[in-house]
């Protein structure tokens, strides 16, 4: 009877369910899938308007305990979800152990079969890319075009990166020298698109060259040449582009040199150096997720593979920093304005403002002396609103604005926490929608700006109509939102889970230099928190790097985590 009970398909389930994870340790997986399920319960909480200062004891005992009641369903589902990783990992190295090639490395980077790979992956992302250039014809001047004002004038700001500033200002100065606004988007694009796919090609490549896997080159290909985010941000004007095609590309060359011959690993090393400073030179948030990492390294500075590590971020990372300040004397640009720093203390006074019926008098004083409160707009997912009315004159009033803030948390700790948990809902809460319709959702606003700003003589006259009609009801009108389950591929939130994944498998890995790769994204990731709100342009880094995310995963299964998968806990 017991051999005949343990055959049925209930215990069997049950016995599947009760083996260890392969891949998290017991600390490791309560936590994530605490974290899973508070964050969810709190997401629900925040949809109704049920923020922390408007919940009562009662309110906040039932998040705790239907967080701490999910918290062992999501428990299972995650070790479910590592045991097919850890299968998958398992497949692999048997792959590869038959080949001959444990692991990849002696798989050359230019060597027949990944560079073929890399030319056919760039051939079908840039042909599925090109209807949607097509159908946006001639290209999209949609984020913050005034940049090439300053080309045109001369008067140079440090607002925005000054290197993407030249490249945007000089496409549209060529296009006015040749008498047709129209060619600016166009050059911009072929520039920015060729780019953005020749790295997304690479890495395929990538995945080719170290898993041998079909199915998951297949899938990562499908996803940079399909997905719609990829081809509309790779023709728009904005900086993140580039600087996240830049943070893939220096994992890659890292990935790469990692188990690579000693000349290839010096080559690939070096080359290094320029694309960690073109990250610096991107963006102005960039220095400091590079900084942390150079702090690690100090760490293991004493093991030689460390050292090489530290000198590449270092030199990088003073390389970038030495070149914008170049650039900035040069150009004579002007410093970006402080307030751009102060987003999350300008939506603390906005909620305040708001949501508080009779703040005390030092809070109103302190209100009345650094804002306009008669501009004061505030949005719970915006700070564009807040910070523009923000008043800093001097260092000194920096300081006193800084204390000022720090004793309004103090005094307001509650709505305080809720105007930043609104603000960075679309990083926590996979069920938000501000993130879509942050700026509206007509005349080109919605999950992506697909418009062009006037004033510049650039006309839309698209050649596929008809594609552009349907991409506009997706990205516009947010249609993604009615298909149950994809529709969370165009969530923020999505990839930061998959990053907190990755980093929490990778800790028990061996090869600990790996870890930096996803820790230069969890702090890109802190540098948003601290941002004006959730663009999916600011996430677009950790969609870019999500296939390789997956594989870095794959890649760290230990050995004993494989073998002992069929273990009960």
């Amino acid at each position: 009877m017991k051999d005949n009970a343990a055959g049925k398909p209930f215990p069997r389930f049950i016995a599947f369910l009760r083996v260890r994870n392969p891949l998290l340790d017991h600390r490791l997986e309560y936590l994530l899938a605490l974290y899973f399920s508070a964050s969810t319960v709190l997401g629900f909480f925040f949809d109704r308007n049920l923020s922390f200062a408007e919940m009562g004891f009662r309110d906040a005992l039932l998040w705790i305990l239907i967080s701490l009641a999910l918290t062992e369903p999501v428990r299972r589902l995650l070790r479910l979800l590592c045991r097919g990783l850890a299968a998958w990992a398992r497949k692999e190295r048997a792959a590869d152990s038959g080949n001959g090639a444990p692991g990849g490395r002696n798989r050359g980077f230019l060597s027949g079969r990944p560079f073929a790979s890399f030319l056919f992956s760039l051939a079908v992302i840039l042909a599925c890319w090109l209807p949607v250039f097509l159908a946006y014809w001639p290209g999209l001047w949609n984020y913050d075009p005034w940049q090439a004002d300053q080309v045109i004038t001369g008067v140079y700001s440090r607002h925005h990166p000054l290197l993407h500033t030249l490249l945007l200002g000089h496409c549209y100065r060529l296009a006015l020298a040749a008498g047709r606004p129209n060619l600016a988007p166009i050059l911009y694009s072929a520039v920015q698109g060729v780019s953005c796919a020749a790295v997304f090609a690479l890495a395929c490549a990538l995945i080719r060259q170290k898993t041998r896997s079909t199915v998951f080159f297949v899938l990562a290909l499908l996803f940079f040449a399909l997905f719609p985010v990829h081809p509309v941000l790779a023709m728009s004007t904005t900086k993140d582009t580039l600087f996240s095609a830049a943070i893939l590309l220096a994992a890659l060359l890292f990935l790469f040199a990692d188990g690579a011959a000693p000349s290839r690993k010096r080559l690939l090393t070096a080359a290094g150096i320029p694309v960690l400073a073109l990250v610096v030179l991107l963006r102005n948030n960039a220095v400091y997720c590079l900084l942390p990492l150079v702090l690690l390294c100090l760490f293991k500075v004493r093991k030689k593979p460390w050292r090489r590590i530290l000198a590449v971020l270092a030199a990088g990372t003073f390389l970038g920093v030495a070149a914008d300040r170049g650039l900035a004397r040069v150009l004579n640009a002007s410093p970006a304005l402080t307030a751009e720093m102060c987003s999350v203390p300008s939506q603390m006074a906005g909620r305040i403002r708001e949501r508080v019926d009779s703040p005390d008098a030092e809070t109103e004083a302190f209100l009345r002396e650094f804002y306009a409160l008669d501009e004061l707009d505030y949005d719970p997912a915006l700070a564009d609103g807040t910070k523009c009315c923000l008043r800093l004159e001097s260092r000194q009033d920096l300081v006193r604005y800084a204390m000022g803030s720090l004793r309004l948390f103090l005094r307001y700790p509650a709505v305080c926490a809720d105007s930043l948990l609104y603000t960075t809902q679309g990083l926590w809460n996979l069920r938000d929608l501000s993130h879509t319709r942050i700026y509206g959702m007509k005349n080109g606003q919605g999950y992506l700006p697909t418009d062009i700003k006037s004033g510049y003589g650039i006309t839309a006259d698209s050649r596929l109509p008809f594609l552009k009609s349907l991409l506009e009801k997706l990205l516009t009108d947010n249609a993604f939102l009615k298909v149950p389950v994809l529709r969370f591929l165009f969530s923020p939130a999505l990839y930061v889970d998959l990053l907190l994944l990755a980093l929490a498998v990778m800790l028990r890995g061996r090869n600990r230099k790996l870890l930096l790769i996803p820790l230069f994204l969890f702090f890109l990731v802190l540098t948003v928190v601290l941002g004006p709100g959730i663009l999916p342009r600011y996430a677009w880094p950790l969609m870019v790097c999500a296939p390789v995310l997956v594989w870095l995963t794959m890649r760290s299964v230990p050995a004993s985590g494989i073998r002992g998968a069929g273990k009960t806990a």
